[in-house]
């Protein structure tokens, strides 16, 4: 004879007697195995119950990660939750009664399982077709442990297997919370239901929750703030204040019923019905700030994700994945090196000289010497965002494309001074002259790389074609003379700058597209580039100012770092990053470069960046081919700052139309200076200005000259030498009574017969 088919009821009727048998025989821990039911109710039911696992595995719940500045100011949170775990002793009286009246308000007598609570269901949820209701305080914990566990693990079938309305789920469930019962005290279980449970709008947990309904703390909760929390748990979506008024209103009123019922009792009546008079202030609700693009610095909170991905927090996670989790779930509390009151100079005024929408980007990095501390990084576009006709962008435009940035920035002169470093490290004078035209043919010259003698064509010519006859190294550094460069990279030879550059820390800003590499000479060949002198390398404007910070530390060179100290959850200090401090470059070298470029800025292009006061401060400006970016480079004994004013080489305003960044208005109606120190002067005064404030004027130490191997192998004597300016003071330069020129050609290398790189013309 053919089955008949159980009706939809008595096929869920089937299902919760079942599950009341399992219930008890669990409660009774008897060891009885249970029938296979119909239609497929009991999928794990041909088991022994007892021999599901007890013991569940409770991993710390995820909380986000705060970011502060180095004066304890927040930046911002991120995180996968917007979560705050909270003692129970943090979490109001009446936030506690709210939930235990309206879940389970016999949480504190029964076991696992509230049996009365469980067959008074029964009936109902037979009768409306749900397997929902009638769980304890303990077996929705079980539920929310597992659910947020397998969703951290990216586990979809375990999520889906945690939440779903089946009587496999119903029973593991009591299992598991009978282990907790035996584990936990009912204190710890409602402590970790709290802080685990989503009330909704993106509030996971009560902390959470009571900060952004009503702004305040879950231990300052009053009981209407309360009830409405509590209220939210059995259907956040629908109940959710911010959305729902009226629904949020009607459910917490439901919760100060329930807490003032004679059954209950936790309040009077009276006391109910004033907290139903309160009503919910929308004007109170705080709007989360979780994640980087609503960070007081967007593009800080943004470094410090790209370093958590990199090979630097290796002891955080094996992989640039879990060291993400590690961030985004730890609860970590992480203090920057970032000086909030510089940034906010910096940014003030970079917006000044160029609104975020203008075709322009103006930056600004500033590194501690000695330590490598950032203690600024900051752009014309501080919106983290999509809106680009707004000037929103996801770029860190002071930084290298694989921690968040664009492909980098060419410096102009600013790279004089590797050069100069060069030079001085084998021995030239300050006072070694050439004879600077306006404009250099070196067709028939040399160029040392790494490889032997390179000869590239090459002509060079002087900012605005001026020509400055014979002059020294001294006055070739203060005005910026191209021409006198390009004859000194010649002599001192292009891999020997280079290899200075990259003692200084300079690399490349993007990894090169055919080696996956940004080093100078092995990915990109600027060896055999005799224009690197003239800033041909698109750099980091960071990576600058760690390079000019070495110079600061009389050639000790540091990492950046952004972190300074870091704690977990529970206030363990964790290892973080660090600067790998080494002697790089030869003390008195870095010496003469201050000596050197401090009268730049004494009386040169960057003095429109000196600031007034006791710090010793030296410098070096920049301008690139066509006047397309101005950079100043300036440093103290304490600090070093690059800031600049470049193209945006991808905005459309430049189709068809001249490149040159000289004395352009800009469509917000701003207006750029003529050069270098004019454009970029206001930015590095109130940069250095707010970071010196507080910090020690340090002088200088005395340049005591190099004498080397160095000779001047192409040029003639002169026939009328001009006057020597060697510095032997770190304060004042005094004349030498004889020049230092050679005519000696030894050095000069074979050249080979065609030239090996493409021609480069620098004005």
């Amino acid at each position: 004879m053919a089955k008949k088919n159980m009706s939809p009821l008595g096929t869920r009727m089937l299902g919760f007697v079942c599950f009341s048998v399992a219930a008890g025989l669990l409660m009774a821990g008897l060891a009885v195995p249970v029938v296979a039911m119909m239609s497929g109710v009991v999928n794990a039911a041909a088991q022994d119950i007892n021999s599901m696992p007890l013991d569940l595995d409770i991993p710390q719940a995820s909380e986000e990660t705060t970011i502060l500045a180095a004066d304890g100011s927040l930046i911002g949170t991120i995180g996968d939750y917007s979560r705050k775990w909270v003692p129970l002793d943090e979490i109001s009286p009446v936030m506690r009664d709210a939930i235990v009246a309206i879940e389970d308000h016999r949480f504190y007598e029964h076991g696992a399982l509230d049996l009365k609570g469980f067959f008074r269901a029964l009936a109902v949820n037979v009768l409306g077709g749900s397997m929902q209701g009638a769980s304890s305080i303990t077996q929705q914990y079980v539920k929310l442990v597992r659910s947020q566990t397998a969703w951290d693990k990216g586990d979809k079938d375990g999520y889906d297997a945690a939440v779903a309305s089946t009587v496999d789920r119903k029973i593991s469930e009591l299992r598991y919370a009978i282990g907790v019962e035996h584990s936990r005290t009912k204190d710890e279980i409602l402590e970790g239901y709290l802080n685990l449970a989503y009330f909704g709008d993106g509030a996971y947990g009560v902390e959470a929750a009571a900060n952004h309904f009503f702004g305040v703390s879950a231990k300052e909760l009053t009981l209407p703030q309360a009830a409405m929390i509590a209220g939210l748990v059995q259907n956040p979506a629908a109940t959710d204040p911010v959305s729902n008024l009226e629904a949020a209103i009607a459910r917490r009123n439901v919760v100060l019923d329930r807490m003032a019922h004679p059954e209950v009792g936790m309040i009077t009546q009276a006391e109910a019905d004033a907290a139903k008079a309160e009503p919910f202030d929308q004007t109170k609700v705080v709007p989360f700030n979780e994640g980087c693009a609503f960070s007081k610095y967007p593009f800080v909170c943004q470094y410090i994700e790209y370093l958590f991905e990199s090979e630097q927090m290796e002891l955080h996670g094996a992989t640039p994945q879990a060291r993400k989790n590690y961030l985004r779930r730890g609860g970590l509390t992480i203090h920057t090196t970032i000086d909030p009151v510089a940034m906010d100079a910096a940014i003030a005024s970079l917006t000044a000289t160029a609104a975020p929408s203008d075709p322009v980007i103006a930056v600004a990095s500033t590194v501690e010497a000695g330590t490598g501390r950032i203690l600024v990084m900051a752009q014309s576009r501080p919106v983290m965002g999509n809106d680009t006709a707004a000037g929103e962008t996801f770029y860190n435009y002071n930084v290298e494309n694989w921690m968040g940035g664009a492909e980098g920035f060419q410096a102009g002169s600013t790279f004089k001074t590797f050069t100069l470093a060069t030079a001085l490290q084998q021995g030239a004078s300050v006072g070694h002259y050439y004879d600077a035209p306006k404009r250099l043919d070196m067709a028939k010259d040399v160029f040392m790389s790494c490889e032997g003698g390179e000869k590239p064509y090459w002509v060079v010519g002087n900012y605005g074609l001026s020509g400055f006859g014979q002059i020294t190294l001294t006055t070739a550094t203060i005005e910026s003379v191209n021409t006198y460069y390009a004859q000194l990279i010649r002599d001192v030879g292009v891999c020997a700058t280079v290899r200075m550059a990259q003692a200084a820390g300079i690399h490349a800003a993007m990894n090169h597209p055919g080696t996956g590499g940004h080093d100078l000479i092995d990915d990109y060949h600027f060896d055999r580039i005799p224009a690197f002198t003239l800033g041909a390398a698109e750099i980091a404007p960071l990576n600058e100012a760690e390079a000019y910070a070495t110079f600061a530390a009389r050639g000790m060179h540091c990492s950046p770092i952004i972190i300074d100290a870091m704690e977990d959850r529970n206030g363990k200090s964790l290892p973080v990053p660090s600067a790998n401090c080494q002697q790089t470059i030869d003390p008195e070298v870095a010496d003469g470069v201050a000596a050197m470029l401090r009268q730049v800025v004494t009386s040169g292009p960057a003095s429109y960046g000196r600031i007034p006061g006791p710090w010793p401060q030296a410098g070096k400006t920049g301008t690139t081919d066509n006047a397309e970016g101005f950079w100043l480079a300036m440093f103290t004994r304490n600090v070093a700052t690059v800031a600049g004013v470049a193209r945006d080489k991808a905005d459309p305003f430049w189709d068809g139309r001249g490149k040159s960044l000289q004395y352009l208005t800009l469509p917000s109606g701003k207006r750029l200076g003529g050069g270098s120190g004019p454009t970029n002067g206001a930015t590095m005064k109130a940069i250095m200005t707010a970071v010196l404030a507080d910090m020690p004027a340090i002088p200088f130490d005395a340049y005591t000259p190099i004498r080397g191997p160095f000779q001047n192998r192409m040029t003639p004597t002169p026939t009328e030498p001009p006057e020597e300016l060697p510095i032997t003071s770190a304060y004042t330069p005094t004349p030498s009574l004889t020049p230092s020129p050679t005519t000696s050609p030894s050095l000069t290398p074979t050249p080979p017969e065609t030239p090996s790189v493409t021609p480069t013309t620098t004005p």
